[in-house]
Parts: structure tokens; sequence; C-alpha cells
């Protein structure tokens, strides 16, 4: 690794304070520092009972049954006109928990809404964004206010059996937290460190006692803890990069790669040149052999890749680009080498995945993200690739196929050379020769 200089390391560590701060959201309209400001879509629950909502969820891994409102069209008639028309009613049925809410139709479309908006972030983005909280924290600032920010995080999906039925509640496969905003901002702005939440060795049936506690660290007039309870949505996954970055900032500051990112002496990373003439470079020494079909553009990309070249692959949708990733991925698998694929759509990376799965490469792919980004989901994909035998055999005779192919590519070559070949008598190559014999007859 290159020596980073002392001068660029300070001003990297300014760049990378910087990104850290972009990555927080601490602005007034942020549901996990004012649920009273915020207009995320969210549903209170009346006199919530903390203890059978984790002890439910956690304990028993069990349901918790929502209420659902039930539309019902009835035909009335105006006094009048005597003209029919549509007046709307509502059937409601109840759950295991009551909502505040200002009608039944306002509960309807809240309902259907966190519904929506979990999927929707769950299939573009393939992260969780629906959570039961529990307790809230009220407190006051010259920034921000009045604020209440809700403390513990649960993980949850919603279990949907049609429109014509309750929707059920159940614990999501991804760890409790405490709400990473109100923690950074309370460090950062009050110089209150609330520790984060071992879920390994806290007690869920003693949720009340871990209120009390936030609460005792919490030394400052006018501000409580209250057993307070939403159901809403909630987005914090850049809080992972940003710890992400707060943890790794000695390796980021000595790495060449993060420095020309920044702008840095971009010179400290070496350009890997590579002849554009890629038929007479050895294959598959120097130019790997694509999986996928690929033109001149993507098989240079695969050779930079496979050289350990950093790259920028652009271009309009339809033009490859994920082709072209298989490709490299699949070399990379043939190097012996692990790949990290990361997007910020779930579309893409179902796209790579399923050219990989096409080509025989599926048993290797572990899918960390979406529905399949549970832990005991990873682990069950971890065990049934080290159950496969490994079914890719090498054909018999392959080098003398690669041959052949090297053979016949060369043949095409020294053909199109011949055609435009200028150095002879005439100064002129066949093919232009051929274009002006045209040009003259029509």
């Amino acid at each position: 690794m290159t020596k980073i200089q002392s001068s660029n390391s300070d001003q990297l560590g300014t760049i990378l304070k910087r990104w850290q701060e972009r990555l927080i959201d601490v602005s007034k309209s942020n549901p996990l520092l004012g649920l009273n400001r915020s207009r995320a879509v969210k549903l209170e629950i009346e006199s919530a009972d903390l203890s059978y909502l984790v002890k439910t969820l956690y304990t028993d891994d069990g349901t918790i049954k929502l209420p659902f409102v039930q539309k019902k069209a009835k035909r009335a008639v105006s006094t009048e006109e005597e003209i029919p028309v549509e007046k709307e009613e509502y059937i409601f049925h109840e759950g295991d928990i009551d909502f505040s809410y200002s009608s039944l139709n306002d509960l309807r479309k809240k309902l259907r809404k966190i519904l929506d908006d979990s999927q929707l972030t769950m299939n573009e983005r393939g992260v969780n964004t629906l959570y039961l909280t529990i307790g809230c924290l009220e407190w006051e600032d010259t920034l921000m206010g009045k604020s209440e920010s809700p403390l513990i995080m649960i993980p949850c999906n919603l279990e949907f059996k049609g429109s014509s039925k309750a929707m059920g509640l159940v614990i999501a496969d991804e760890d409790i937290v405490l709400n990473p905003a109100i923690r950074y901002y309370l460090k950062e702005r009050e110089e209150i460190d609330i520790p984060e939440l071992d879920t390994a060795t806290f007690d869920f049936d003693k949720v009340d006692d871990l209120l009390k506690s936030i609460e005792t660290q919490i030394k400052v007039g006018g501000w409580k803890v209250t057993r307070r309870a939403w159901l809403g949505i909630f987005s914090f996954e850049t809080l992972a990069i940003y710890q992400d970055l707060k943890l790794l900032d000695a390796q980021a500051r000595n790495s060449t790669l993060v420095q020309a990112i920044a702008h840095l002496n971009g010179d400290v990373l070496e350009n890997v040149g590579l002849d554009d003439k890629l038929d007479d470079l050895q294959t598959p020494q120097i130019v790997p052999i694509p999986v996928v079909k690929a033109d001149s553009s993507q098989l240079r990309a695969i050779t930079l890749a496979s050289q350990g070249a950093n790259l920028v692959i652009h271009g309009p949708p339809g033009t490859g680009k994920s082709q072209t990733i298989s490709a490299i991925i699949a070399n990379a698998l043939s190097q012996k080498k692990k790949v990290l694929f990361v997007s910020a759509k779930m579309a893409a990376l179902n796209v790579v995945h399923t050219r990989l799965q096409s080509i025989g490469l599926g048993q290797y792919c572990l899918e960390a993200h979406g529905v399949k980004s549970g832990k005991r989901k990873v682990i069950d994909e971890l065990k049934r690739s080290l159950e496969l035998n490994d079914d890719i055999k090498i054909a018999n005779g392959i080098d003398e196929d690669i041959d052949k192919l090297i053979e016949s590519r060369n043949a095409l070559n020294e053909y199109v050379r011949a055609l435009h070949d200028s150095e002879n008598t005439l100064s002129i190559s066949i093919f232009k020769a051929y274009g002006k014999y045209e040009n003259l007859n029509s």
C-alpha cells in the first residue's frame, strides 16, 4: 500500500468528516428526530402495552393482528331530487392492538400506505423500512424546538393476505436497534452518549427497565422518556455507511483509491495500459474468454478488470452494462477471487444474478439483500451452497477448441487487414477501390 503524505492525510480526514455529515439527516423533518413534525406515514398505538408487544414479537415469535377497516358501498337516495348517490360506509374489525386515528377512512388509508411504502422500499432497494417503535424521548433544544423521538426500533414485516382480511405484524429477521439518529444527535450536540443495544444479552421481557436506564442517562431538565409506541416507515440505511466511514477512518486515510476519489493527488493510482488491438494480445493469458457475448468495448472492460484496474462503466440503458458486469464477476471467480456486487437498486442486482444463474454460476452467489438478507436466510444460503457439488466441469479438449477459435479469428482478421491495406503500387486499399468503382457505375 502506498504511504500517504501527512498533508494529504489531514485533507482526506476533513473530506471524510464532510462525507460522514452528508449521510446524517439532522433536519427537523426527519421522523427519527421529530415524529411530531414529520409527515412520514405512521400510526400511534393507543395505550400501548410495551411488554406485550415485545414479548409477542420476540419471545413468542408470534403475530400481532392489526385492526382492519373494510370498505362497504351503500346506495342512498337524495330527498330533494331523488337521484341515487353512492355513499361510502366502513366496517371496523378489531385487532390485537388499537391505533389513534381521526376516522375509519383515515385508518384504512394509513395502513394501506404503510404496507405499500414498506413493500416499495424492499422491492426497489432491498431495504426494510417498517418499524415498530417502543418508547419515546420528549425533548427540546434551541435548534430543533420541541421534539418527540422514538427510541427502540423493532424491524417488522406485514403479512398481507388480501384486501378483505386483516394484516398481521411479524418480526423481521434483522437486529433491533436504538434510534441511531437520536443517538448521533445527542452525542454530537448534547454530549450525551447512549450505548448501543446488545441484542445478544438484552432481556426483552425487561423493556421498561431499558427505557428507565435511558431516562437516567439523559439528565436534562424537562426531558423525559414516555411509554408511547408507533408503527411506521423509518429509513436510516445511510447511517450504516456513516458508521463504516467512522470505523474505517484510518484505513480510508491510507487508501490510494479513496485519496483519488477525493481528488487528492490522483496520480497515485497507476493507469493500466491496454493496446486497442485486443486480438493481438494473448488469449486467455491476457484477454479473458467471456462467458457471455461481448463486443470490443465490453471485452476491453473485462480485460482491464482482470488486471485489477479501477473502472467506471457508463452508458444508457440497454447497452450491455449488466452483461459486462456478469462477465467480470465470472472471470473473477475463475481467478478464485471474491466479489462484492452492490447497487442502490434491486433490479440491477437481480439482472446480474439471473445472468450468472443462466450460465451455471448461481451456486456461487450469496444473496445478501432484500427478502433474502435476514440472518437465517443467509445461513440457509451458505448451507445450500456448501452442500452442492461443484457441477462445473472443464470439457475435454478445451485447449484444442480455444486454439481453433483463435486460428479462425486470426484468419478473419487477416482478411480484414488485406481488405484495408493501402501499402501497394496504387496506394489504395481494395475496400476503397471497390467503393470508387461503384460510385463510377452509379
